[in-house]
């Protein structure tokens, strides 16, 4: 498959960049192979996350450490994808196969010190307006959000041709015995990023969010430029009668 032959090119490029040139001017040097059969499936395996069995030939479960890019945009979720979730009862709003791929890895970890780093659609993840029902609430209640970086300031520069925003979402597959904030980082455009083209998050992006907060689905994007004095305005506002009340 043309992904996985991708997936190995890359792997191998990676390589080359920190191996030593002593290692490879050696005559016998060779790349590792990547591309298993069935009885002996190396590191890529070809098959669906939400197939028991393609999972199986990853080697043996729990994980510890699973990162990931999954497919994106609305409606490329599978019927075998939809079902998953549907079973499980996690939210996949708009169809986006990347909310299948976070739950599913979770699944796959080590419960007590696995963790989860993965993409995801911003608009659809992180700033759903909806209380009950989202994906972005499910995950808060049923796992362990440890950090949320939100590139959509930066979504024309660092993956040009592409719309929609994305969101890094690094989370623990246990949900925190005790309330505990959520890291929001939101990067900006700046000169270093410029000469760069590298997300840089300086500390004035960065913000802690309290469960008292983070259930608010507004508290996202007031955060992601405002500070928290700005949020504790927005909140006495809210409690005021509207302006039309008032003409």
């Amino acid at each position: 498959p043309v992904a996985l032959h991708i997936t190995a090119f890359s792997i191998y490029v990676t390589m080359l960049e920190n191996l030593d040139p002593g290692v490879l001017a050696d005559p016998g040097f060779r790349f590792p192979s990547l591309m298993g059969e069935d009885n002996d499936p190396k590191v890529l395996v070809e098959g669906s996350f939400a197939d028991e069995q393609a999972v199986a030939k990853l080697g043996p479960l729990p994980f510890q450490r699973v990162i990931g890019n999954p497919p994106w945009g609305e409606g490329k979720a599978t019927e075998q994808m939809r079902a998953w979730n549907l079973a499980k009862q996690w939210p996949l709003e708009q169809g986006h196969a990347a909310q299948f791929f976070l739950p599913r890895a979770l699944e796959c970890c080590d419960a007590e010190h696995g963790e989860v780093a993965m993409l995801q659609p911003a608009v659809a993840s992180l700033y759903s307006t909806a209380h009950v029902d989202s994906f972005r609430n499910a995950l808060l209640k049923r796992a362990t959000v440890r950090a949320v970086a939100d590139f959509s300031n930066l979504r024309r520069t660092i993956n040009p041709g592409v719309e929609s925003p994305i969101a890094a979402f690094f989370v623990r597959p246990k949900p925190a015995a005790e309330p505990r904030p959520v890291l929001f980082a939101a990067p900006k455009v700046d000169l270093e990023f410029i000469c760069q083209a590298v997300p840089v998050i300086s500390p004035s992006d960065v913000r802690w969010l309290w469960p008292d907060d983070y259930e608010n689905p507004s508290v996202w994007s007031a955060m992601q430029w405002g500070t928290a004095a700005d949020w504790r305005l927005l909140k006495r506002l809210a409690l005021k009668p509207d302006l039309d009340s008032l003409v």
